[in-house]
């Protein structure tokens, strides 16, 4: 078996890719930006045996120095989104166990105390092999939409109140622009007061770098979608990938001038469109902040009845390494199971 962490400069990051559905998130162009916007070292861990393969986009961070740890240590995470892992061939799930025992031999030689990953919602993975190897958390659900739908049969799909305001809105002069970069500036300061105004994490506050680079990565991949109000003011904005089908929301917002209309409501109606008509299969919507089922999952939610469930994998590769590390952390204490559930690694909790 090959079982190795390679670089995304290796050439069989993208073979691998070639070959299977899979999203942005899994580009190597991504995981590199993710390692500059996030910090670490972008890499992704491959298996391979018996015409069957494996790989997981990662990020390989160094502990903190305040922790003291031993050199040469690190932990892995999927970077923000969902990178989650991917199956190439027919695997059975004796071997896919095969495969992450041999992700679990090939951490503990790289020094790899603990591994986090988020789960791709549409690319399933098996879950029962995963559960031999670490713990699977829910973190609530994602809504996405059946592109093969008919225009007639999304309408529908879409609940009164939402086509009531596109309605108004279209009639009262509102209009949907696609690639006008020269808008990104608006977008970009709404968003960051949509993050405040929901009480985001700093981590959600994407330097200006970020965008940026997001493009420069990701080319006509990514999409700049903005709604004008008659007057030709930015309304609402979003960022939308599009890779093998899947048509990805990344991030929107609303101006807060015109939170009354909530003018995204008419966006992402003419994204809906856009894509079906364009031949992809899947808009994603994504779900709430943090994956939580807040009030944007409900505003998501009112466009589609399809929701997947969304997961994390917690996986410790070097059991007493980890709980040194979590011992230092908290003074020496034992950190209750209860609020180890909210944060892993528990070392690196804030």
């Amino acid at each position: 078996m090959i079982a190795e962490f390679i670089s995304p400069e290796d050439s069989r990051w993208e073979i691998f890719l070639s070959g299977i559905e899979h999203d942005f998130y899994h580009l190597p162009e991504y995981i590199s930006l993710a390692a500059r916007q996030e910090g670490g070292q972008a890499c992704a861990f491959f298996a391979e045996t018996g015409g069957n393969s494996l790989l997981v986009p990662l990020l390989m961070r160094p502990i903190p120095e305040e922790l003291n740890p031993e050199p040469g240590f690190c932990d892995v995470l999927t970077p923000y989104g969902y990178p989650g892992p991917l199956l190439a061939g027919d695997a059975t799930e004796n071997t896919i166990a095969s495969m992450l025992q041999s992700f679990k031999q090939a951490g503990r030689e790289a020094g790899v105390i603990s591994a986090f990953w988020r789960l791709h919602p549409l690319l399933p993975f098996p879950l029962a092999p995963l559960e031999e190897f670490g713990r699977l958390v829910q973190h609530g659900r994602t809504v996405y939409i059946d592109l093969s739908l008919t225009p007639d049969q999304m309408w529908q799909e879409t609940s009164n109140n939402h086509r009531r305001h596109i309605r108004q809105m279209q009639k009262k002069g509102f209009v949907v622009v696609h690639n006008e970069w020269r808008y990104l500036e608006s977008f970009v300061k709404a968003y960051r007061e949509s993050m405040s105004r929901l009480e985001a994490s700093q981590f959600y506050f994407f330097s200006d770098d970020y965008f940026e680079d997001l493009r420069k990565a990701l080319g006509d991949r990514l999409s700049l979608w903005t709604v004008l109000s008659p007057e030709g003011e930015v309304a609402a904005g979003g960022l939308f990938t599009t890779v093998k089908g899947i048509v990805e929301y990344h991030l929107g917002a609303n101006v807060q001038e015109f939170l009354q209309w909530s003018p995204l409501k008419l966006l992402i109606s003419e994204v809906r469109s856009w894509a079906r008509e364009a031949g992809h299969h899947l808009l994603h919507l994504g779900g709430g902040v943090g994956g939580d089922m807040d009030s944007l999952y409900i505003f998501k939610s009112r466009f589609s009845p399809l929701a997947a469930d969304f997961h994390t994998f917690r996986a410790v590769l070097m059991p007493e390494v980890y709980d040194q590390l979590t011992q230092k952390r908290f003074g020496g204490e034992k950190r209750p199971d209860a609020e180890e559930k909210d944060f892993f690694p528990a070392y690196r909790t804030p």
